[in-house]
């Protein structure tokens, strides 16, 4: 029992630098994990400031295919070096 007596101070610090270590590597596991897993923040829909610019309107991404619309302008469409043909209304697909 002598030889707990004489190094029980040093067992008590590397308990305590132990504690240490696990609580830190605990509370940055949870904290990363709280961030990787937040959600992104809500898309913020502002109107349009430059009325004036050609724009493409993408109306709808489902299973893999983007519908849209081109506005009031003319404007040319391309997708991996291609040219998207729109439909007499400006109207679009893009199949990926």
């Amino acid at each position: 029992m002598e030889i707990f007596e004489k190094h029980k101070t040093a067992a008590y610090i590397v308990i305590f630098i132990i504690s240490i270590i696990t609580y830190g590597l605990l509370g940055y596991a949870i904290g990363r994990n709280a961030v990787f897993y937040s959600a992104a923040p809500e898309m913020k829909f502002v109107p349009d400031i430059n009325p004036g610019v050609c724009s493409i309107d993408i109306d709808e991404i489902q299973n893999g295919v983007i519908h849209g619309h081109i506005g009031e302008k003319h404007v040319r469409v391309r997708y991996r070096g291609k040219v998207v043909v729109t439909d007499g209304f400006g109207g679009f697909l893009i199949e990926y």
